[in-house]
C-alpha cells in the first residue's frame, strides 16, 4: 500500500518505516504472522533481522529477493 510510483527513488528504510506503521495496528493478543512477496520478501527480512525484539508468530516468504542468479552479472 505504499504510494508513488514503483521503486522510482525509495529506499529499504523508507519501506521499513510502512511495516512499522502496519504493525502498530496489529491486536497484541493475537498471534502475529507477516507475509512479503518479492521485494516484500527482501523487506520484511531485512525488518525482521534489525527488530528481533518483536514478537512474531511466523513469517511466510513467497519468491523472496534476497539475492541475483550469477548470470545476470548485477554489480
Amino acid at each position: 500500500m505504499t504510494g508513488g510510483a514503483r521503486m522510482a527513488g525509495w529506499k529499504i528504510s523508507d519501506l521499513h518505516y510502512d511495516v512499522a506503521a502496519m504493525l502498530k495496528q496489529v491486536k497484541p493478543h493475537l498471534p502475529l504472522f507477516i507475509y512479503g512477496h518479492s521485494m516484500g520478501g527482501l523487506t520484511v527480512t531485512s525488518f525482521l533481522v534489525n527488530n528481533h525484539q518483536l514478537n512474531i508468530a511466523g513469517v511466510v516468504l513467497s519468491a523472496p529477493m534476497l539475492g541475483f542468479n550469477e548470470a545476470i552479472n548485477f554489480d
